[in-house]
């Protein structure tokens, strides 16, 4: 997402809001909860770029000086997951909501 933003270019700033949402199953919440944390995405990137040589690696640590870490400023990180968006649709919409909530049984009765 930084990488389009720099390239767009948009300044992050300038967005009223942004966000980067993971939807998973309750079951594996924790876990991809743990993992868009700032610290450890910032931490991938960091090991990544770490992995690279010139002149490659002065670009893309001035990439994560600059746009990376605007945007890792800004940004919200949530985990959703699907059980309470399909309870949010049932609570407004019933039957689609019910709708939904068997299809999704479906697929993870089957996943």
């Amino acid at each position: 997402m930084a990488c389009e933003l720099d390239l767009a270019p948009a300044d992050p700033a300038k967005f009223e809001s942004l966000g980067f949402y993971v939807v998973s199953p309750a079951k594996y919440a924790a876990k991809h909860e743990r993992l868009i944390t700032r610290e450890s995405i910032e931490r991938k990137v960091a090991d990544r770029i770490g992995r690279y040589t010139d002149p490659c690696f002065s670009a893309l640590e001035q990439w994560a000086a600059g746009p990376f870490t605007q945007l890792m400023g800004r940004i919200t990180l949530r985990c959703l997951t699907w059980e309470a968006i399909i309870e949010g649709i049932q609570a407004v919409a019933p039957r689609p909501g019910d709708a939904l909530a068997a299809f999704y049984r479906q697929c993870r009765d089957l996943s």
